[in-house]
């Protein structure tokens, strides 16, 4: 799963287009892409509805500077089932 502030930003399309181009031939598959609008909250937010839809996520990738801290933040909140 990737997580971006904004899809149509320049800096965006380049880190996803390089990261699509790295993941060729391989057996990884990007998910989805899930945007915030440089919101923090929501970027957290969205990386804990991608913990609950995807249980067995097993990459999730930040491309703007905060979403780093809010995957780490979603991870370790005490709401989040152990499996």
């Amino acid at each position: 799963m990737l997580f971006v502030g904004f899809l149509d930003a320049q800096n965006a399309k380049d880190r996803m287009a390089g990261i699509k181009k790295a993941l060729e031939g391989s057996k990884v598959e990007i998910i989805d892409v899930r945007t915030d609008d440089a919101d923090h909250v929501r970027a957290q937010k969205n990386v804990e509805d991608t913990l609950v839809k995807y249980s067995d996520v097993a990459c999730l990738v930040g491309l703007y500077s905060y979403n780093g801290p809010a995957i780490l933040n979603a991870l370790r909140a005490p709401t989040r089932p152990v499996r």
